[in-house]
Parts: C-alpha cells; structure tokens; sequence
C-alpha cells in the first residue's frame, strides 16, 4: 500500500503547527550558539527595532473591502504594496520560512506544510519532525542579528521553536491555543521594555484568525469580516501601547501575511483515487490540495510514464516532472519536490475521497500569480513613506528590508534582492 496514511491535505486537515528551526549543519548549529548570549553587543544598542507580524491568511483585498480603522492609521502613516506575493507553495510553513530567510523553498528546504524527504524516508508534519532543527536549511533573521551580537525575540514563527534546544535566542514565547491576542501583544510590550542591553531589536509576533475564519468559512464570508475586524482591533492595541513607550520614534511595524484565501465548492474537486493504483510501499502520495507531490519507486513506476498516464485522465490540472515543473515557481531543485508533481487549476483541488468529510470551504497552495493568493504588506516607522502605495512583490525581498532596517550584515547567497525593497518605501 502507498504510504497514505502519512498523507495530510496540506492546511485542508490540520492547522499550521509553527515550529522550525534555524540551521542544519552542525557547523552552522555551533556559529548560532555564539550569539547575542541575551546582551546586545555596545554598538547595536543605538539600533531601532523591527515588529514583524504574520496575520496568516490575511489576503490582500481585505485591506479595501473591510472598515479596518486601525490598518488605515498604519497605512496612511507608512507604505502599503497592492499585494504580497507568496512563494509557491502559497501555504503557511514555507512562506513563513521565506519570508525570514529570503530564500524559495526548493533553497531553504520546507516545501510544503507536509513533505517526504526520500533521502531521510521521512515526512515532515509533527511535533518531533517540526521542531527537528536538521530539516531546515538557511539563516532566518534572528540567526542573523543573533551573530551579530544583537538580541531578537521570536513568537510564534516557523523557525524559532526549536531554540530551546540549546541556541542562544533567549526571548521565546509559549505556543497554545489559550494564549489570547492580548496576551501575546503584552508579551511584546513586555520584551520591549526590557533595559537596553537587554532589549530585542528584532520581534515576529503571529496570529491565525484570518486563516482559521478562511478555511472554516470561505474567503467571502461574513465571519471573514468579523476576523479582520478582531484583527485590525489587536492591531490598535498594539499601536496604542507602542505610543506609550520612550523608544516609539525608533520602532518600524511591519505587517505581513503568508497568502491569500479562496472559497470553494463541493464540486471542485478531483480525486486521486481515480488517478493512482496503489501498488507498492515504497511510494509516498501526498501534499494533497492545490497540488499534489508524487514520490514514485523507481522498481515500479517510471515518472515520464506516470506523468503521461494522469495527463491522460487528469481534468483541471496538469502533471509534471520535477524539473519540467514552470521556471517562475521555482520548485525544482529539490528532492524534497515529488517525481511527479501535479499542479491544479484554481480552484480546483486534488485530493483522496477518504479525507472528504473534512473538507473545508476555503482553501490557498495554488500558483502565487493568483492575485486571490496574495497576502499584505504594510510598512511603517522612521523614514518610511506616508501613505504611498508600492506594487504587489515577492516576498523573498522582506529578508534583507528586515536587515537593513537593523543595520546588519546579509548573507551573500539569498534570493531576495538587497536594497530594492528598501528603495521603494524609504523617503
């Protein structure tokens, strides 16, 4: 039997676990442990300090659709982009991981909310494997400021739960249901009144009501307003409390999301059972949704014939090799990525007919191009624009933003352009 009951839907069954971690190699994993050590090195003090917020599943239109009060302050007082373009997969996990690294995931190596890894013949979707630092490739930012003697605070972020595990990022925040959006706005505050040589320059802050209200009700819904509007609310108490610090002329806010969000139907969708025999065990089927990620037993199945043989009865979407996979997704040069991967026309979905009853009403993971997929950027703190608007980009390109913004030196091998970001929201 196929390995099917590894297989999830992506973010059609379960909820994002954010967990991570930082570095993979062992000499990477001993360079973080010479970190900031909790104390910001003399010369770092005098930096400003960057809030970076993930409203997960925030899709770009909602800022124009909803009366959001709170959002319109931030965006006429800093730069807003027409759209946040999400890497391909435009799930949760390997954006979240981007967004910190500058990297695609065929670089940083999380491909997907759920993935196998033949070489490990693991699949990466649990507690152990999410917080099992080896699966993760590239140097997120608190890594970055961490080495360079500055501190960071990391809440709620994928990549930043594993630090327990013997880094030297020393401001974590418990993860759980029952923490409040008040109480994780606190923890920021509380992190931000710290003594200046203890003080985070560097904060993530996430919440996942957008995308929780997406899925459960559709990206059209009315329970998709009442969500922004809690949103925009937490956001005016995190803008409130920052007034009342002797540091907020020094501190950018920066508001991101990871995708978008569609509604969908009963009848939008294709069945895997219908397309695959399942004939050896040797063989992992999953990442199922918007796409669908192939690992194939070479002893069984040639990938040229089987992309042939779905290609044949395949309706609403297409079956590609690895490497033929579209240049613009830049989804190929992993193994992490199936044999076979087949991509779904918006807004259809593949998926296996035993997961049905748990399918929801609104769904991402499709072609980033999707201006349904995009996410939002909102851009405020000295120096920034007032209210300008920038085209929608990649969001590969807020990496090096955050480093610049603090002053710190930026690996040379990132995708994400230094400087072009920058550019566009700085007077």
């Amino acid at each position: 039997m196929i390995l099917r009951g590894l297989v999830l839907l992506g973010s059609l069954l379960w909820p994002p676990l954010l967990a991570g971690a930082d570095q993979g190699s062992p000499v990477e994993q001993r360079l973080s442990s010479q970190g900031s050590g909790g104390i910001n090195r003399e010369d770092q003090q005098q930096k400003p300090y960057v809030i970076l917020v993930s409203l997960d599943g925030f899709r770009a239109d909602y800022l124009d659709r909803f009366d959001l009060p709170n959002f319109r302050e931030l965006m006429n007082n800093g730069v807003r982009a027409e759209g946040l373009m999400p890497v391909f997969p435009s799930v949760t996990r390997p954006n979240h991981y981007s967004i910190v690294t500058g990297l695609y995931p065929e670089r940083h190596g999380i491909v997907g909310n759920v993935f196998y890894d033949p070489a490990r013949k693991e699949v990466f979707y649990d507690e152990p494997t999410l917080r099992d630092r080896t699966w993760y490739r590239g140097q997120p930012v608190w890594v970055t400021a961490e080495r360079q003697g500055m501190v960071a605070a990391c809440y709620l972020w994928v990549g930043c739960a594993t630090q327990s595990q013997g880094s030297t990022l020393r401001h974590l925040a418990p993860d759980g249901p029952q923490i409040s959006n008040q109480q994780r706005v606190d923890q920021i505050l509380a992190w931000l009144q710290l003594p200046p040589d203890r003080r985070p320059h560097l904060l993530t802050l996430y919440t996942d009501d957008m995308d929780e209200a997406g899925h459960r009700f559709g990206a059209d819904s009315p329970e998709i307003r009442l969500a922004a509007e809690g949103v925009d609310q937490t956001l005016g108490l995190l803008l409130d409390r920052l007034k009342t610090l002797s540091i907020r002329e020094q501190i950018y806010v920066i508001i991101v999301s990871d995708h978008g969000m569609l509604s969908i139907r009963r009848d939008q969708f294709v069945w895997m059972d219908d397309l695959v025999q399942e004939k050896t065990p040797n063989e992992w089927i999953g990442t199922m949704g918007a796409y669908a990620s192939l690992h194939l037993d070479p002893a069984a199945h040639n990938p040229v014939q089987t992309r042939d043989q779905l290609n044949a009865s395949l309706r609403h979407g297409r079956a590609y090799l690895r490497e033929e996979l579209p240049e613009s997704l830049h989804y190929r040069h992993d193994r992490r990525i199936g044999d076979v991967v087949i991509l779904m026309d918006m807004p259809y979905l593949i998926l296996w007919k035993e997961y049905a009853p748990a399918i929801l009403v609104g769904e991402h993971g499709w072609n980033p191009d999707h201006p349904e997929m995009h996410g939002i950027f909102v851009a405020s703190g000295p120096g920034i624009k007032r209210g300008a608007t920038i085209p929608a980009f990649e969001n590969i390109h807020i990496y090096p933003l955050l480093a610049e913004l603090l002053g710190l030196t930026i690996p040379p091998d990132i995708n994400g352009r230094p400087g072009w970001l920058r550019g566009l929201i700085l007077e």
